[in-house]
């Protein structure tokens, strides 16, 4: 009977013969017909989904899901019902090659973490000992610290077991200085040719200071926030705390040692010099050659410190960040960042460092500290920080 001679009612009922025909007799997991089409050659006009076609796995029949049978065996003796097979559930052969890869992926991940917290930590050559110098193999990583674009001073990183070791070394002796060991009367300035309008040992004595804000990654509150006076005289030794003059603790515990490279010559008469309470060792013939038979004495501002490394053990080492903030008006004393009263110009006081992490690797032992490699400016937050100067309110030394 040809379609157009079909009456409405006939014309319906062969279009659903035909569509059943070519759909697929299975059942969806839910129990509803399948609407995918058949394949035309499958004998129990599945759909391809339903045949799982592209697997050479045994199938499980749903209504007795404890017997697994082959599909040829299901093939030879096809179900009476396609609601008998649904979504036909297997046990692939393959699926242990999976659960390897996922094993291994596993494993590489763990390996990833470990090679983050330990294959990359800051470990030394060999601690570092908190004496106000930075020697070479003391410490594993570095970081710049730029006041306009223009590289000042490193800070470098290392932790051990016990400890997290950090020392700001600024620069000496060339045209980026800030501050640094060298300091007489004002015939010693012309005399050199230093650059100094006027820089005394009791300046640096009683005016100079630097803020230390330490975090972990994520923290809003710093672990560790403290002052460290630069240099002062207790108990017959000359000394870098936060237990004298303008040093304080404003946040955790502080510092376990800390130590200032000033220090360090007063009280080893370094480079055999022992007028340091009056200047600093002659320049040949001029600043900034000094004069070789005071090759000891350490040019470089330098504050050392250690912290209690308990405080930083859930913390990477790249997470570990330190800063050097600004105080005034937060209740601390009035003292800022790198604080330097007088500083040499063209630098501003105060110089305020954002946290940051150092990364650079520093060279082996076999290198001199001021081999260690710098990283290019940036903007902040980053290695490499472009502080701000000090508002106006902030008083002077």
């Amino acid at each position: 009977m040809a379609r157009d001679n079909l009456s409405p009612h006939d014309a319906a009922t062969s279009t659903a013969n035909v569509v059943a025909r070519l759909q697929c007799r299975a059942a969806r997991r839910d129990g509803l017909p399948c609407r995918a089409w058949a394949l035309p050659d499958d004998p129990w006009q599945r759909c391809v989904f339903h045949t799982r076609r592209n697997h050479r796995a045994q199938l499980t029949i749903w209504d007795r899901p404890e017997k697994t049978v082959p599909r040829r065996a299901i093939e030879s003796n096809p179900p009476e019902s396609s609601v008998d097979v649904q979504h036909a559930k297997e046990r692939p052969t393959w699926r242990p090659r999976f659960r390897l890869l996922g094993l291994g992926a596993a494993v590489l991940a763990l390996v990833l973490l470990l090679f983050r917290m330990l294959g990359t930590a800051a470990v030394a050559e060999s601690p570092p000992v908190v004496d106000g110098e930075v020697d070479p193999g003391e410490y594993a990583l570095s970081g710049t610290i730029s006041y306009a674009s223009t590289p000042v001073a490193n800070l470098f990183f290392t932790r051990d077991s016990e400890h997290i070791h950090i020392a700001l070394r600024m620069n000496a002796l060339g045209t980026a200085v800030a501050n640094e060991n060298v300091y007489g009367s004002d015939a010693y300035h012309n005399l050199y040719d230093t650059g100094w309008r006027r820089h005394t040992f009791g300046q640096l004595e009683q005016s100079d200071a630097a803020a230390f804000e330490i975090f972990c990654a994520g923290d809003r509150d710093p672990r560790d926030g403290f002052l460290l006076d630069y240099v002062a005289f207790v108990d017959g030794e000359w000394v870098s705390s936060t237990d004298n003059d303008l040093g304080t603790v404003i946040f955790g515990s502080g510092p376990v040692e800390s130590m200032s490279s000033l220090a360090y010559n007063l009280n080893t008469n370094a480079g055999g010099w022992t007028d340091g309470t009056a200047q600093s060792p002659p320049f040949n013939p001029l600043y900034p050659n000094p004069d070789a038979a005071y090759a000891g004495w350490v040019w470089e501002m330098i504050y050392e410190f250690s912290l209690d490394a308990s405080t930083y053990s859930d913390c990477a080492d790249g997470d570990i960040l330190v800063g050097m903030p600004r105080y005034t008006g937060l209740g601390g004393p009035p003292i800022g960042g790198m604080h330097n009263s007088p500083p040499k110009p063209p630098f501003e006081e105060s110089i305020i460092v954002p946290p940051f992490a150092p990364s650079t690797p520093v060279p082996p032992s076999g290198a001199t500290p001021t081999d260690t490699p710098v990283l290019a400016p940036t903007a902040t937050p980053g290695p490499t920080n472009t502080p701000m100067p000090p508002t106006p309110d902030e008083p002077p030394a």
